[in-house]
């Protein structure tokens, strides 16, 4: 099938039934978009684990003919990670994320903890932190991908529609 041909049996499906076609794009679209992204993210060394993992929210809505996807998380230190910030306070919360990180991420034993979470600290509050970007990395990265499983599921839907 060609894509002229696709475009104009997609504007008849959709003037037929508007609401068929919202809805099939909306299941399609999260089955196309939503796995593999977090799949990517988990791969990604710069997502750690538990509330910034947790946090990250993949979503897909129609906007009349457009399928928009977007990802994202809400987290205050999620732009921290993946954009870096000026230097600034830790307060305790952000400590004890950032003692877990330590211990966890960097598998630091013993007495070195505290020494290493210092330095973390420090250095956050006086020369910031450094980006690790985790979503810009993995939407570009997939993109392509998904625009291509996306159109194949949509034209096998419409074939089976019109055959």
């Amino acid at each position: 099938m060609t894509l002229d041909e696709l475009e104009r049996r997609l504007i008849t499906l959709r003037q037929t039934f508007p609401s068929l076609v919202r809805d099939s794009a909306m299941q399609a679209a999260t089955e196309v978009f939503i796995p593999p992204i977090r799949d990517l993210l988990l791969d990604n060394d710069n997502v750690f684990r538990g509330d910034l993992l947790d946090s990250i929210a993949v979503s897909v809505s129609v906007d009349g003919t457009f399928v928009v996807g977007s990802v994202g998380s809400d987290l205050e230190y999620a732009s921290f990670v993946e954009s870096g910030s000026d230097p600034r306070p830790i307060n305790d919360v952000e400590e004890s994320k950032l003692l877990d990180w330590v211990e966890q991420k960097l598998r630091v034993r013993g007495e070195a903890v505290d020494l290493v979470l210092y330095r973390v600290i420090n250095k956050i509050q006086t020369e910031g932190s450094d980006k690790h970007p985790f979503l810009s990395v993995v939407v570009p990265a997939y993109e392509g991908a998904c625009q291509t499983r996306f159109s194949e599921l949509v034209g096998r839907g419409i074939d089976r529609i019109f055959s």
